[in-house]
């Protein structure tokens, strides 16, 4: 996806890790989350978009078949929820959105 999206011509920053994510929060108009990451799960991220009032699109994705994961995700008013596999044209036209 950030291949694409940079070929698009978005600059793109990929993070692998919850940690990394809340460190490189930094001006983005749009994040895509998963909320499945090594060290816990994306949530974290897109609460801490919406407690800090950050003008940010949030689409939110996932593979688990842990419903409560996305419902948890919900409270914090996602723009987009996606499951994987990812409807790459849905992701462009979301994207689209933010231009």
């Amino acid at each position: 996806m950030v291949k694409v999206l940079t070929l698009l011509g978005y600059y793109t920053v990929s993070v692998a890790t919850v940690a990394e994510g809340m460190v490189k929060l930094d001006g983005q108009h749009f994040a895509i989350i998963d909320m499945n990451l090594p060290d816990g799960v994306g949530t974290h991220i897109l609460e801490r978009i919406r407690a800090e009032n950050r003008p940010i699109r949030v689409a939110i994705m996932s593979g688990s078949a842990d419903e409560a994961i996305v419902e948890e995700a919900k409270r914090f008013a996602p723009e987009l929820i996606l499951s994987k596999p990812i409807n790459l044209a849905a992701v462009l036209t979301w994207v689209e959105g933010t231009r």
